[in-house]
Order: structure tokens, then C-alpha cells, then sequence
């Protein structure tokens, strides 16, 4: 994706799918209870990453796409699809249970690269102390938050979701300075 002109791709969904998808930007058009039909109309209308249409060639104007290039990729995934692939031979995605894409009532979204979180980075002790590769600590390198695996790895074990990572952290740099004074006093 990154290769791309605009760094960016489109995800097409086509007339039985654009039921299914709710686009939450913030409150004001979802909230855990389920979307607001006004805003929702509203977010479809301003959105330039978001975009609905009647037909391919629409799409293709709303989107930027090459029109016939567009049309070739959705006639490549229904030739899958009606072929009886086990995959999307462009993607990979699995195929088994998919329909194939329709010829009207088009919405598509605009995909950006983005790194949220890798849940890795450094190995450390208790103490926060940065590993080496052999296990033994590495002198005066301490590491906390996210990229230390929460003082020692894994404070929140298999729960580690989604906002549940800044209490770890906070402790975690907390457990990295105290470690990191009491080895500047010499104690």
C-alpha cells in the first residue's frame, strides 16, 4: 500500500453488504447502542473515505479508480467466486460462504497504513531492565510501556485489549524509574 501514488486503497462492498457496515468517526454518528441514522446519511454525504454509489462507473468517479481497472478486479473476484476458489487469488481472503459481488448499490472505504500497536519490542525484567538476546541485562537500559511488554511481559496476560494498556504503562514506568534511581544511588 505503501508503494501507492495516493498510500492508500478502497475496499468495495456492493449493494447485500452495505447494510452490514457501520462507520463509527466518533459519538456523534454511533455509540455503543448502535448508529444514528441522521448522522450516519450525514458522515456518507461528507465523507471523502467513505463513499456510495449507484453503479461502477460512479464509483469510479467518486473513488479516483480506473474505471475498467475497477471493473476487472470485481470480474476477477466473482470469476473466483464462481469458480469455486478457496481463495481471493489477489488478497488471499478466504472465499468459502462469500456471494459474488453485485453491479449496483456500490459503497467502498479508503484504506490508510497506520501502526497502532505490534504488541512487541524489547524483552525486560521485573525491573524493567532491557534484556539481551542471551538473557542477561544490559547495564543502565531500562524500557517501559508498551514496547517493555508491561514490566516483565504480559501484566494483563490474554486480556491485553484495547484500552487497557495505560495502567500498565504508567505502572510500568513507574517500575522503570524506581528501578533506574536505585541504580543511580548505588543501593
Amino acid at each position: 500500500m505503501l508503494a501507492l501514488p495516493e498510500k492508500s486503497c478502497w475496499t468495495v462492498f456492493d449493494a447485500a453488504e452495505v447494510p452490514d457496515l457501520l462507520l463509527i468517526d466518533n459519538e456523534y454518528f454511533a455509540s455503543p447502542s448502535g448508529p444514528h441514522p441522521d448522522a450516519m446519511a450525514e458522515f456518507w454525504d461528507i465523507s471523502t473515505d467513505a463513499v456510495r454509489a449507484d453503479d461502477v462507473t460512479a464509483l469510479a468517479v467518486k473513488t479516483g479508480l480506473p474505471e475498467e481497472a475497477l471493473r476487472a478486479e470485481i470480474e476477477a473476484f466473482n470469476a473466483a467466486v464462481r469458480g469455486g476458489a478457496t481463495a481471493d487469488p489477489a488478497t488471499g481472503r478466504l472465499l468459502e460462504g462469500l456471494a459474488e459481488v453485485g453491479t449496483t448499490g456500490f459503497a467502498a472505504l479508503r484504506m490508510f497504513p497506520m501502526a497502532q500497536k505490534n504488541f512487541g519490542g524489547v524483552r525486560t525484567d521485573l525491573d524493567c531492565r532491557v534484556l539481551s538476546a542471551d538473557g542477561g541485562t544490559i547495564a543502565g537500559l531500562y524500557a517501559a510501556g508498551e514496547v517493555a511488554g508491561m514490566a516483565g511481559g504480559s501484566i494483563n496476560g490474554a486480556a491485553g485489549l484495547e484500552g487497557t494498556m495505560f495502567g500498565p504503562c504508567v505502572y510500568s514506568g513507574r517500575v522503570a524509574g524506581t528501578a533506574a534511581a536505585r541504580t543511580a544511588r548505588g543501593s
